[in-house]
């Protein structure tokens, strides 16, 4: 049985389609979330990016200007630790349940540029060569996020339990 041919210069316009309506779907699923879906899905992104040990995804989450009120640390700080998970020791985080993020403050919608307060919970796990993934860390923190370029990122981050960070 035969396939029967596309008219002449139809095959272009199939391709094209095939290429931007996925990357459309994305953008306009993106564009319909809420603003609370946004901000806890630039969390997530960062949580899964550490996972996948893709520096440059948990890089994005944190804006140029970047401090750590506790410890002072800045946006090098965390690029040097992000380039560190590449090597070795494997890390997951997950969001706990039913907690793990909270919006505290929201700035309205008029406000430019708009800012969220997020109070966030999250395991992270820790995995050498020869071992199965175990808790490493119940990390908690508060950020103080804010819109650049229609993208949530982390500015300051405050009251993180580095105490109970195991060294």
């Amino acid at each position: 049985m035969r396939i029967p041919r596309l008219p002449e210069g139809s095959g272009r316009w199939i391709l094209l389609a095939a290429i931007v309506l996925p990357f459309a779907y994305v953008r306009i699923q993106s564009a319909l979330a809420s603003t609370e879906e946004r901000l806890e899905a630039r969390i997530v992104g960062m949580l899964q990016a550490m996972e996948e040990r893709k520096p440059r995804r948990i890089m994005r989450g944190f804006s140029r200007g970047y401090q750590d009120a506790d410890t002072g640390y800045g946006r090098d700080d965390i690029r040097q630790w992000a380039n560190s998970i590449m090597i070795g020791t494997r890390y997951r985080g997950s969001l706990v349940e039913p907690d793990g993020f909270t919006i505290v403050e929201l700035s309205p919608e008029e406000q430019k540029p708009r800012t969220a307060t997020v109070r966030v919970k999250c395991l992270l796990e820790r995995r050498e060569r020869d071992t199965e993934f175990q808790p490493w860390w119940d990390l908690e923190f508060t950020a103080d996020m804010v819109r650049e370029k229609s993208d949530w990122r982390i500015m300051r981050t405050s009251d993180v339990n580095h105490e109970t960070r195991p060294r």
